[in-house]
C-alpha cells in the first residue's frame, strides 16, 4: 500500500473530507489530494501533524510499523506513552468572523491556537489560555490582554508576579492603580511604593 492510499484510508475512516483534513494541518485541499495521488509527499512537520490527527505513530503513518499488534517498544514500556510526543487538537466547525468558536491545540511542543476561545502553547483569541496568551481575556505564564492574569501580565487590568497596566496587582506592580510588594504608579499600595 502506498503512502497516498494509506492517507486516504485513514482520512475516510475518520469521516474527513480532504478540505477538513487540510484545514486541520493548515494546507489546502489540493495539497491533500496530491499526497493521496502520490504526486508529492508531506514534509516532516506535516507528517508529525498527520500522525497526531490520526493518533498513530509516524512509523504506522508511513507504513514502516513492523511490530505486531499490542507489542510495545522499549521506550513505550518505560515512558508509558508514544516515544516521539503527544498532541491533541480540537477546532469547532462553527466560526465567528472566520475564527473557530473553540480551538484547543495542546501537546508536547509548540502549538498555536487561534479562535474566539483559544487554548494552546501560543493562544490568540477573545479568551486565550496558554503559556503565551494574547486576547481580550488572557490567562497564562505570559499574558497580554484587556484583562490579563499570569506570571508576567500586561493589560488594562492585570494580576501576576509581574503586572503592568492601568490597574495592576502582583509582587511587582506598575500602573495608575498598583498594589504589590513593589508598587509603582500614581495610587499605590504595598510594602515598597514609588
Amino acid at each position: 500500500m502506498t503512502f497516498g492510499e494509506r492517507l486516504m484510508d485513514l482520512r475516510k475512516s475518520r469521516g474527513l473530507s480532504q478540505e477538513e483534513l487540510g484545514s486541520m494541518i493548515d494546507v489546502t485541499r489540493q495539497t491533500v489530494s496530491k499526497w493521496e495521488r502520490d504526486e508529492s509527499t508531506p514534509d516532516l512537520d506535516r507528517l508529525v501533524e498527520l500522525a497526531g490527527v490520526f493518533e498513530i505513530s509516524l512509523d504506522e503513518l508511513v507504513g514502516l510499523d513492523s511490530k505486531s499488534e499490542g507489542q510495545k517498544t522499549e521506550t513505550e514500556e518505560v515512558a508509558g506513552c508514544a516515544p516521539w510526543r503527544w498532541h491533541f487538537e480540537y477546532k469547532s466547525r462553527r466560526t465567528l468572523f472566520g475564527l473557530p468558536l473553540i480551538h484547543i491545540n495542546i501537546g508536547r511542543g509548540m502549538f498555536r491556537a487561534r479562535g474566539v476561545v483559544a487554548i494552546g502553547t501560543a493562544a490568540t483569541g477573545a479568551i486565550a489560555v496558554g503559556p503565551c496568551a494574547l486576547g481580550l481575556i488572557a490567562i497564562g505564564p505570559v499574558a497580554v490582554g484587556l484583562l490579563a492574569a499570569g506570571a508576567l501580565a500586561l493589560g488594562v487590568a492585570s494580576a501576576g508576579v509581574v503586572a503592568a497596566g492601568y490597574a495592576a496587582a502582583g509582587c511587582v506592580a506598575v500602573g495608575h492603580y498598583a498594589a504589590g510588594t513593589l508598587a509603582v504608579g500614581t495610587n499605590v499600595y504595598g510594602v515598597l511604593t514609588v
